[in-house]
């Protein structure tokens, strides 16, 4: 018999091996017809050890025919087919959800905002860490925007599939923070959602810049939190901690000179106007400005839906 740790539980694990090369993708599904759910047969496994630590353990089986009633165990039926990269092996008969598995699995239990924040992370360089003062760790990307996509695609038929698919078209890779991911999702979610509806950027991607000096031509490479390359349009998220110190602010500003002199240019993000709902959506407004969009809400309960959106996103780590 076999073990299979889906939903948060397999996200958990994701999370607990944030600089470790992952386990590769298996190219054939195993059945999830020789699932165990039986407590004594799961304490057999070391999920613990593998960082599956939170209760109750979230597992995956085939029919509901054995599914155990537990507070330590929560059994959930995939009864068709998964397709191929469903699920990496981390032990002797125990497998896990893959990054792409695991994003569609949550989608069963998060809204579209937080599904969205799960895919930017697992899509990002860093991961949720209860352990880090700031919350968060840095880590390797273990999925991408398209990779969940087409994942989400191929599971025609199953449960979730229209909220996955709907999460993962607001998705961009490479965030390197959890305030650069709400910075993105805010402006980037619909209005439905109480977002900006504003195009997907690109997230810590290189700008290659010349500059004439008296030596002659000096080629550079800067990065921006988040960019729209065709628009060149950039936005800058100063975090209370990275960007206090006096040398850290002229670093910053001799970085927004430069990218204006290439033409560039930059919208800078603080924490404080992250919280502020006027100020940011004057800066919200001022990005779609440059992007040759204006904000046009036409829901009335838009200001409802932000808050709601605002109140959530705003929740996680504030670096």
């Amino acid at each position: 018999m076999a073990l299979f740790i889906g939903h948060s539980s397999a996200l958990e694990y994701w999370r607990t091996h944030p600089l470790g090369r992952p386990p590769a993708r298996l190219s054939h599904s195993p059945s999830l017809a020789n699932a165990t759910t039986g407590i004594r047969e799961i304490t057999t496994f070391p999920c613990k050890m593998l960082g599956m630590r939170e209760s109750p353990l979230h597992i995956l089986t085939a029919s509901s025919s054995g599914r155990n009633r537990s507070k330590r165990v929560v059994c959930h039926v995939l009864s068709q087919p998964m397709p191929a990269g469903s699920f990496v092996k981390v032990g002797k008969n125990l497998y896990v959800a893959s990054p792409e598995l695991t994003f569609f699995l949550m989608a069963s239990q998060l809204p579209i905002p937080e599904l969205t924040l799960v895919g930017y992370e697992l899509c990002g360089y860093y991961r949720l860490s209860n352990d880090a003062p700031s919350g968060f760790v840095k880590a390797r990307p273990v999925s991408s925007a398209a990779k969940l996509l087409a994942f989400t695609n191929r599971m025609q038929g199953f449960a979730g599939v229209k909220k996955a698919r709907r999460a993962a078209e607001f998705l961009s890779d490479r965030s390197a923070s959890p305030r650069e991911t709400v910075t993105a999702a805010l402006l980037c979610l619909p209005h439905a959602e109480g977002g900006y509806g504003l195009e997907i950027p690109q997230m810590n991607r290189e700008v290659q810049i010349k500059e004439v000096t008296p030596a002659g031509s000096v080629a550079k490479t800067l990065y921006c939190d988040l960019y729209w390359p065709q628009h060149r349009l950039a936005v800058e998220y100063d975090s209370d901690r990275h960007h206090a110190a006096p040398r850290n602010i002229a670093h910053d500003s001799k970085r927004r000179s430069t990218l204006g002199r290439a033409g560039v240019y930059v919208v800078s993000m603080t924490n404080d106007q992250l919280k502020s709902v006027r100020d940011f959506d004057e800066a919200a407004r001022l990005l779609a400005k440059h992007t040759g969009r204006r904000v046009r809400v036409r829901r009335d309960d838009f200001p409802a839906r932000r808050l709601r959106l605002r109140t959530t996103l705003l929740a996680q780590p504030r670096r």
